[in-house]
């Protein structure tokens, strides 16, 4: 059985898509490495380039993590931290018909599951983390000592191979953020 599909609503070029992207490391982006295509897979198409980092582009980047763990955010009381989460939801809302539409370019997913789905996903993800970001001393494990606070635990690093990477990468980073 063969299936007709109609073409999306939106066209590709409904996102402005600069032609390379580098590691954003210490609020700067870098572009030390080589790039490499990211293309469409539907089409085929290049969408952009990504700067591959190096071993460099890595130290900076633990660096410029623990820098920020040690500099505030790791001791930044839980309302901060929840701010911070719920505009990221209100931004990933706001921003959720482009960003479905970059989903479904990069991944091949569906228009219809991104924005359907994948999108009010991330930013209800974000919205529920930062629920908790603020309660967090109050959920603490029963064998815990007495007097013990949740507290940060350093620097983590993550890895997103997955069909759509922005829910995943979203459901990682907002339990990290609200911690």
């Amino acid at each position: 059985m063969v299936f007709d599909y109609s073409p999306a609503p939106v066209p590709g070029t409904a996102v402005d898509l600069r032609p390379v992207y580098g590691p954003f490391i210490g609020g700067e982006f870098r572009t030390s490495g080589g790039t490499a295509a990211v293309g469409n897979p539907a089409t085929g198409a290049v969408l952009t380039e990504v700067v591959q980092a190096d071993s460099a582009d890595v130290d900076a980047a633990v660096d410029a993590a623990s820098a920020a763990l040690s500099g505030g955010w790791g001791s930044a009381p839980g309302r901060d931290r929840a701010r911070h989460l719920y505009l990221l939801a209100s931004l990933l809302a706001e921003r959720s018909p482009e960003l479905a539409l970059l989903e479904t370019l990069d991944s091949g997913t569906p228009i219809r599951q991104c924005r359907g789905t994948s999108l009010p996903l991330a930013a209800e993800t974000c919205f529920y983390y930062a629920g908790w970001a603020d309660k967090l001393r109050h959920a603490r494990r029963q064998d815990a000592p007495d007097g013990a606070e949740p507290r940060p635990m350093g620097v983590v690093a993550l890895l997103v191979a997955d069909p759509v990477p922005l829910p995943t990468l979203i459901r990682k980073i907002a339990a990290a953020l609200a911690c």
